[in-house]
């Protein structure tokens, strides 16, 4: 395993702890999650990010200023006593100790945006070129009716069903955090060994890596040094190797994927019934509160 591997096989496995798989298979995350799914109401705010973040909602009118910690979904809700946030230009900053935060900022639309996006479509017909009679053509029977044109407005039981559909899709995906795959007691012993083989991996090549850096006089104690730390380096790796391969490490990855597969599908569901519902009642928030 060369030092490419290594930094490779380091960047796809991850921790995993307390009997829990946690993202072996994941890219290592530099910063927290993107902020989505923010609801904006009178007097609170929700969203969701990296679980357990901090957030902050900032630059409010009279110099408000108000927190909240994610839950362990990465749901959050902020709340102030004083103002209308949908009328105010606000920024929500997220953050968590070892990645970088996060800003978002809500823009307040103008009014002028607000009317145009409610008014109704006017269809217009095209001007007949100059020059150029038209002849009316007969109208011949079609088989297949037209598709209606999307209503502008929407009836009460309309946004009620897609109300529901989005809230069961949302949580949904947030049950599926308790879901996750549980190791058997021969996984967590060879996952918890990968995870010890790999820290040791990297121990080892910043012990070879200061050993050809170091500045000595001697050539010959140099080269012996040098020689130790790799071998001792090589016998990490062929043990990291073996240990990876192994069936009872495979199986948790494999179970891993499935499981981020799966998480990722319900996320996309939640997201894309959460923008219908916003085209049909906007400023709709879900209150994450109870969760």
């Amino acid at each position: 395993m060369d030092i490419k591997k290594i930094i490779l096989t380091t960047a796809l496995l991850s921790i995993a702890t307390a009997g829990e798989t946690t993202a072996l298979a994941a890219k290592p995350q530099s910063s927290v999650a993107k902020i989505t799914h923010v609801k904006v109401t009178k007097h609170k705010v929700t969203g969701h990010t990296t679980a357990k973040s901090h957030v902050v909602l900032l630059k409010l009118k009279n110099n408000q200023k108000t927190s909240a910690t994610a839950n362990k979904h990465g749901n959050f809700t902020l709340s102030v006593k004083k103002g209308n946030l949908t009328k105010l230009k606000f920024k929500i900053k997220v953050s968590k100790t070892g990645l970088k935060s996060r800003t978002y900022t809500h823009k307040v639309k103008s009014t002028a945006q607000v009317a145009a996006l409610s008014r109704p479509h006017e269809s217009t017909e095209s001007p007949t070129p100059s020059g150029k009679p038209t002849t009316a053509q007969p109208s011949t029977p079609s088989s297949t009716p037209s598709a209606p044109s999307k209503p502008t407005t929407y009836t009460k039981q309309q946004i009620d069903q897609q109300r529901k559909i989005f809230e069961d899709a949302l949580l949904a995906y947030l049950q599926i955090g308790n879901e996750a795959p549980q190791l058997t007691k021969a996984q967590q012993e060879q996952t918890d060994k990968v995870n010890k083989l790999l820290q040791t991996q990297m121990d080892k090549l910043k012990a070879l890596s200061n050993a050809m850096t170091a500045t000595t006089t001697d050539a010959d104690e140099k080269r012996r040094t040098i020689a130790e730390a790799r071998a001792e380096l090589d016998a990490v790796n062929k043990l990291c190797d073996e240990a990876i391969s192994s069936e009872e490490y495979q199986s948790a990855i494999r179970n891993e994927a499935i499981y981020r597969k799966k998480t990722e599908a319900a996320y996309n569901r939640a997201d894309a019934e959460s923008n219908k519902l916003s085209l049909m009642q906007p400023g709709y928030s879900f209150d994450f509160g109870n969760l």
